[in-house]
């Protein structure tokens, strides 16, 4: 999501990032490190089997080229669950948007792990109240 919504805050209104994976610049999380053979296959017919591209194309460094549009256009969040194996690279993100003075919504919800299910039914109004005003200026006036 934030791979293309930062590059294209001309078409998008919103990002929402939940447990956001593509945020490891080393490409070494518990998937990639468990099947070694995927992550080069990815990084072979992806990146052309070069690091330094991955690392290029992350959200982080697409963020820092794009922070004005991004600060300027986009509604933008980021959810993770505390028990999730993406909530240190969730977290440093946040602390990168932070830095980049980019506005956004980051929370952590306790107790949960890489489960988008459990992120997308947590309590409280989480989910429909970020959606009202990602849509807000989408829907037509009444």
């Amino acid at each position: 999501a934030a791979r293309i919504g930062f590059r294209h805050t001309d078409l998008f209104a919103s990002v929402s990032m939940l447990a956001a994976g593509p945020l490891d610049q080393d490409f070494k999380g518990p998937r990639a490190v468990a099947d070694p053979t995927l992550r080069q296959r990815i990084l072979d017919t992806v990146y052309g089997g070069d690091i330094a591209i991955f690392r290029e194309q992350s959200p982080s460094q697409i963020a820092k080229a794009q922070a004005s549009s991004i600060r300027s256009e986009l509604l933008l969040r980021v959810i993770v669950g505390s028990e999730d194996f993406t909530a240190p690279d969730n977290r440093a993100f946040h602390q990168h948007l932070t830095q980049l003075d980019i506005p956004h919504e980051y929370q952590e919800l306790v107790g949960v792990g890489h489960e988008a299910p459990r992120i997308l039914s947590s309590p409280g109004d989480v989910n429909w109240r970020f959606y009202r005003a990602a849509l807000a200026n989408a829907l037509p006036e009444n």
